[in-house]
């Protein structure tokens, strides 16, 4: 990837060229603009929890001139999103940080706002996640999350994997939208508004293939060899409805 970022096209590098691989979640780049679109206009301080490579943070960044944290446990994908910041004139407000979401090195009530993208599957302590989450953001902050959970009828080992969150069900920690929002709501969140995007999400994944694959910076550099299986497993996964797609905004109610 460093020598592709160091023979920019005239004109130089733009988040658009950049999109099929800091923009891997579901829905690619118009999901996180309509995540975004939720924010109101006082949210500036922002923090991308479980960022990748950092592709949410810069949006936020170049649109709404958000001044940006974005973290993530993946030492690998942070050094690539700095690399990626760096390529990109002139660079977003983005600082990036090796960081756990269970144990984030942040003062209380720091952000604004925090964004979560495919970031809340992987881990098993749901709880945990959701208070430090919590903990970080200010009172009446809000969190946007635009997460895959498991339908309602659908039974944990049925899932395909791998997928880009898990490369085996026991590293697989899906719950269902219902049970995320009841656990929320009862550790002090408020849902304000919800979109499921299942539908469009499997639109945009059967579209990707090609999209991806003329792409200069794409998924195969961060997924690896197995990223054609990968996302082969996601449209069985919504194909067969197994999984679900939500956004929603929650805010933090304040003590």
């Amino acid at each position: 990837m460093r020598e592709k970022l160091h023979q920019p096209p005239a004109g130089g590098w733009t988040r658009y060229q950049f999109a099929a691989l800091d923009q891997l979640h579901l829905g690619g780049m118009e999901a996180t603009e309509g995540l975004l679109k939720w924010l109101p206009n006082n949210a500036i301080f922002g923090l991308d929890m479980a960022a990748g490579l950092g592709g949410s943070a810069r949006l936020a960044a170049e649109i709404y001139q958000c001044q940006m944290v974005a973290c993530d446990i993946n030492q690998d994908y942070i050094q690539a999103a700095k690399m990626l910041n760096h390529a990109l004139m002139p660079a977003p407000d983005c600082q990036y940080q090796v960081a756990n979401s269970l144990a984030l090195p942040f003062a209380n009530n720091t952000f604004d706002f925090i964004i979560s993208q495919h970031g809340m599957m992987s881990i098993a302590d749901k709880d945990g996640l959701m208070q430090e989450a919590g903990r970080v953001l200010k009172d009446n902050g809000y969190l946007l999350v635009h997460e895959i959970y498991l339908s309602p009828a659908a039974k944990a080992q049925e899932i395909y994997y791998p997928t880009p969150w898990a490369d085996k069900r026991q590293d697989s920690y899906l719950q269902t939208w219902e049970a995320f929002v009841a656990q929320a709501q009862y550790l002090g969140w408020y849902l304000e508004a919800q979109e499921n995007q299942t539908l469009n999400s499997l639109k945009w994944l059967q579209e990707a293939a090609t999209n991806d694959a003329v792409a200069s910076f794409n998924a195969r550099l961060t997924l690896g060899s197995q990223a054609g299986t990968m996302h082969n497993n996601m449209l069985l996964n919504l194909q067969q409805e197994l999984i679900e797609v939500r956004t929603a905004r929650l805010s933090k109610i304040s003590a």
